[in-house]
């Protein structure tokens, strides 16, 4: 297959290695920190954690806005750059002060509400440099600054062991996206930071809107089951279910890893080239779906010391391949500015996941949220499938 992109094979395997190295990082060093905090202190203590870091993830898109995506097509469309990503952190300010009085009204965290609002923010700085990385492709550096940030929690973890807990562990964590925001400061600061150009722009918010939905609503769809688990299993169940959903999870995080350098060559390529890379695609994704549940049984078994049974395993591996054949129907909604059948589908599947985990888990425990989460993912393939036909038809009816 020719990608008739400008970059020869090689640099095409650097750039997707370095990517994907670099979008794995965050998740390999929230795996390997999962491993410290399971094996020094507890299962409770992640399960704790995890809880709160859904949490802080959650409204952590909701500030972000959309913004990665909406910026990596308009820095393709055009080259100003300063003036993009200034608006878009400025505007979404309004964004970050409507999140505050929600955080403090409902209380939900098992933390202190300041903490808890301290995580949000500077997540909110950080993530704001998410789409500069790869317009920039500076994949490499991106790297380095995410280990320093990782050491910093360990090392410190490791000299003050006896007094670690919750939110010391929060502490931590926001002082590790603090020193990585500064950094990526540093590394931006001639791109970003040439001039002050920046203003507040109603406008760019609302464009910002169907690139903000479909990740959000998906977000909710796939964690709509921990949701539920969290109401029902105990703080060990919970722990397990987190770190078997969080190596799940990183599975997944390779489709969008292994395609995203190439998501704005995507965006300008005829439905033929594109049909050719979906089922390239298709191939890979069922193939090391395969590969990842023969990892993720030797980690739990021999790294979490975590013993699960074969049923377990089956219905978690059935939560996997959907993912990798759907994947590029929603880039195809988005490259043709339809995003609202993904928030449409993935809203009728968080519905559905939820409503199902609260019968399926009350039913059979630990394994009715796995299969709550298999049944929403195959539910959602047929879904996409559907519109994606007839999308298709109605586009041959035009022609």
């Amino acid at each position: 297959m020719n990608l008739s992109f400008n970059f020869s094979f090689r640099q095409r395997i650097k750039l997707g290695f370095n990517n994907t190295v670099f979008g794995l990082s965050g998740t390999i060093f929230n795996f390997l920190f999962s491993i410290v905090i399971v094996r020094l202190f507890s299962t409770e203590l992640w399960g704790s954690f995890a809880q709160t870091m859904l949490l802080v993830t959650l409204f952590s898109l909701v500030t972000s806005w959309g913004s990665k995506d909406f910026l990596l097509r308009e820095f393709s469309r055009e080259q100003r750059i300063t003036y993009l990503w200034q608006t878009s952190i400025i505007s979404r300010i309004a964004i970050f002060l409507l999140v505050i009085p929600v955080i403090f009204i409902f209380n939900s965290v098992s933390t202190n509400p300041l903490l808890f609002l301290g995580w949000i923010f500077v997540n909110y700085v950080l993530r704001s440099f998410e789409s500069v990385i790869v317009y920039e492709r500076k994949f490499s550096a991106a790297i380095i600054i995410e280990v320093i940030g990782f050491l910093f929690i360990i090392i410190t973890i490791f000299i003050f062991r006896q007094g670690i807990t919750l939110p010391v562990l929060i502490i931590l964590s926001i002082a590790s996206a603090g020193i990585k925001s500064i950094s990526y400061f540093v590394l931006f600061r001639n791109q970003l930071f040439e001039s002050l150009k920046g203003i507040f722009s109603k406008g760019q918010l609302l464009a910002c809107l169907p690139y903000f939905l479909p990740p959000f609503i998906g977000f909710l769809q796939a964690k709509s089951d921990t949701f539920a688990v969290a109401l029902q299993l105990s703080e060990k169940e919970l722990g397990q279910y987190y770190v078997l959903l969080s190596l799940l999870s990183y599975c997944h995080a390779t489709a969008v890893l292994a395609i995203t350098p190439f998501l704005k060559n995507i965006y300008r390529i005829n439905s033929a080239s594109f049909l050719k890379i979906r089922q390239k695609f298709i191939l890979f994704g069922l193939g090391w779906s395969i590969i990842c549940m023969t990892i993720i049984y030797l980690m739990l078994t021999f790294i979490y010391r975590i013993d699960l049974s074969a049923q377990t395993y089956i219905i978690a591996w059935l939560v996997l391949p959907p993912y990798f054949i759907y994947f590029l129907i929603m880039q195809d909604f988005i490259r043709r500015d339809k995003p609202y059948t993904i928030v449409i589908l993935n809203l009728i599947a968080a519905a559905l996941n939820f409503a199902l985990s609260l019968f399926l888990i009350n039913r059979f425990g630990f394994n009715g949220g796995l299969l709550s989460c298999a049944i929403m993912q195959w539910a959602l393939l047929m879904g996409f499938q559907i519109a994606y036909s007839i999308k298709h038809r109605s586009n041959k009816d035009h022609d």
